[in-house]
């Protein structure tokens, strides 16, 4: 289980790094437990560098969108 998320800013920030930047964001929505973006270009490192991140419980590249499960 992932530890309690305090800094919420950080850790948009930290996402954002590891998929590239915001540049690299064309879409973003999200849901009760997921933030699902739209990426110009792929990165299969992301999924790695945003699933280590503290409170993210996985990442997920399914449908065109990267998908990132928080909790």
């Amino acid at each position: 289980m992932s530890k309690k998320i305090r800094d919420y800013p950080k850790l948009a920030k930290d996402i954002l790094e590891a998929v590239g930047g915001e540049t690299n964001v064309i879409n973003a929505t999200r849901c009760a437990t997921r933030l699902r973006l739209v990426l110009k270009r792929s990165n299969p490192k992301a999924k790695e560098k945003v699933a280590s991140l503290p409170g993210i419980i996985a990442a997920v590249e399914n449908g065109g969108q990267f998908q990132v499960i928080i909790g």
